[in-house]
């Protein structure tokens, strides 16, 4: 069975929006640098900065344990445009980011999103951002209506209903 994802406008980049390590500022004052990485999606997945892509996974099938794609599209609601997807993996499908950027260990990422169901697969566990190109099961998810940082990680308080969209 395949549940539907979307990406909306101000998703500031799926894997992206990252910014690099806040200087040293005199108490009380505030600066935050520029994205290294923005991508609006609003019918194109170029980055507004340069330096990174992102790119659709491969078409369904593909080799067991493989993201990929069923259906994607483009579309627009009243939280504005976004991208959307349909994949039949178990492991899901969605983009991929990549970065001439050096990405160090601490940086910021915002990013928008829906589900089109609370429970998206067998475990309910559907995973929204992988930082270590699927080596291990470590990232962000959506667990029952949940948010959570696995391993280990807090799980949000809150449960959220299929289609609200999430800007995080």
């Amino acid at each position: 069975m395949s549940h539907p994802r979307k990406l909306l406008l101000s998703i500031a980049g799926l894997m992206a929006l990252l910014v690099a390590l806040f200087p040293m500022l005199p108490s009380g004052a505030v600066s935050v640098p520029p994205p290294t990485m923005s991508f609006a999606l609003d019918g194109n997945f170029g980055s507004s900065t340069g330096g990174a892509t992102l790119t659709p996974v491969a078409n369904c099938p593909q080799a067991s344990g493989t993201p990929c794609n069923s259906s994607t599209g483009w579309g627009s609601d009243l939280e504005g445009d976004y991208w959307t997807w349909r994949s039949t993996a178990s492991v899901g499908g969605g983009l991929r980011l990549t970065s001439s950027a050096p990405v160090g260990s601490t940086y910021t990422m915002a990013i928008k999103f829906s589900f089109s169901s609370v429970s998206q697969s067998a475990t309910g566990y559907s995973k929204i951002i992988d930082y270590v190109n699927r080596t291990t099961d470590d990232g962000f998810y959506f667990q029952n209506g949940k948010l959570k940082f696995y391993p280990g990680g807090t799980t949000s308080a809150s449960t959220y209903a299929a289609n609200r969209v999430l800007d995080l």
